[in-house]
């Protein structure tokens, strides 16, 4: 467990879920991430998330399909609604999908 304190501490841990250069013909993004865990609140809600990436714009991409984002460089000022940014790097494989009606 890592509390992340900056932008720059969160992208030393990056580490992708496979060799890639650019994903899902998305022209700024760096990377996509699925064995660190990372955990942060904001107005007094925790999110998680295992599938996240930093784009070109300083931006932590969180939940892409519901496109959630957060600033890093108002995460760097302190101005950033998102607080205790924790890293949680390669405590289990991520789980398969299961369906209970699967025979």
């Amino acid at each position: 467990m890592k509390k992340i304190k900056s932008s720059k501490e969160l992208r030393a841990i990056f580490k992708p879920d496979k060799a890639c250069g650019r994903i899902f013909n998305h022209s700024n993004a760096m990377a996509y991430v699925c064995n660190t865990l990372i955990e942060f609140d904001v107005n007094g809600e925790r999110y998680s998330s295992r599938r996240w990436f930093i784009n070109d714009d300083n931006e932590l991409i969180y939940d892409l399909g519901r496109n959630w984002f957060m600033n890093l460089d108002m995460f760097d000022r302190g101005t950033s609604k998102m607080e205790n940014l924790v890293a949680y790097d390669n405590l289990r494989p991520t789980e398969p999908q299961i369906s209970l009606f699967e025979l």
